[in-house]
């Protein structure tokens, strides 16, 4: 008798769950599909960022989905989401996906692949092709170094198929309709952090955390820059390996013995004290230091002076 309502109890329990999990499907396909299409002259030009993107390199996207417009009203920006490009990594897609993605695409959209976290598909590989008709930002740790690069991207691989924070959308969604551009950059933050679980992942967290693991920074709590006061050269020698080891072997391994005493040797130290990756949002790539913005050269060289000018009506 026990077994039987015990059974009965969790057949219950599967059909409750089963209810919920289907409501906040489709909550999640609501909040995530697009709302409208954007200006034609703000749209980025695919194929010429194919031609000049390299590995690492991140993409912010301008959303239109009605989550975008909540993520860019508690940023204060235009950019909603980022991706890492990691280029050709196909061999990592499954058969199924492969042919999703060249039915929709082409074959040739396999070789410029990023790595995305959304609640559809969790953390997985996609086509830079599937952002067609967006607003692009293009940005590069141009500091960082290859084989830095290299283990940025495995770190990020590593995440693949990680659960994507799904009560992160659904708290957002209690936001969606509240006027949190008027309130200050604390309150904003504090509603970040509340609707960030601690274990499963949303695009920015997945990509800062790979940053952070090879040191490289993004917008850093502080950077302090000082000269040591040793004066022996042992004791220099000493330090300095405590300090750069890493990028002294790099290149005692390339032959070159000069720079990697040097930079053993070197009295200039820095200190960067780097912030929790929980905090980063797409917004914080655009707007630091140590990354580049990359922009079409064909866009730069506008020849204006050879156009027709239609300037607005006067007020």
């Amino acid at each position: 008798m026990g077994s039987a309502t015990e059974l009965s109890n969790q057949a219950d329990k599967k059909e409750s769950q089963g209810v919920i999990h289907s409501i906040v499907a489709r909550a999640v396909r609501a909040l995530t599909v697009p709302l409208h299409s954007q200006n034609a002259l703000d749209v980025s030009n695919l194929e010429s960022l194919k031609s000049r993107i390299k590995h690492a390199d991140l993409i912010l996207v301008c959303g239109t989905a009605r989550i975008s417009k909540v993520v860019k009203v508690l940023t204060m920006s235009q950019w909603s989401h980022v991706v890492l490009y990691v280029g050709d990594r196909s061999e990592l897609l499954g058969e199924k996906e492969k042919k999703e993605w060249v039915e929709r695409y082409g074959p040739r959209c396999l070789k410029h692949l990023v790595i995305d976290a959304d609640p559809i598909r969790k953390v997985h590989l996609k086509p830079l092709d599937d952002f067609t008709g967006l607003m692009l930002r293009h940005c590069r740790a141009e500091a960082l170094s290859q084989a830095d690069k290299q283990k940025v991207i495995s770190d990020a691989l590593s995440q693949l198929g990680r659960e994507y924070d799904i009560k992160h959308i659904l708290r957002l969604l209690v936001f969606f309709a509240f006027p949190w551009e008027l309130l200050p950059e604390v309150a904003r933050k504090w509603v970040t952090d509340f609707t960030l679980s601690e274990d499963d992942r949303i695009c920015s967290r997945v990509i800062a955390e790979a940053f952070h693991s090879v040191g490289y920074p993004i917008r850093p709590l502080k950077i302090i820059t000082y000269k040591s006061a040793q004066k022996s050269p042992l004791s220099k020698l000493v330090k300095g390996f405590r300090l750069r080891r890493r990028s002294t072997v790099q290149l005692l391994m390339r032959g070159k013995i000069n720079p990697a005493l040097k930079r053993l040797t070197r009295s200039k130290n820095i200190e960067i004290h780097l912030g929790g990756p929980r905090h980063i949002t797409p917004s914080d790539y655009d707007l630091s230091r140590f990354f580049t913005i990359i922009k079409d050269e064909e866009d730069l060289n506008i020849d204006y002076t050879q156009a027709k000018i239609f300037c607005p009506l006067p007020d």
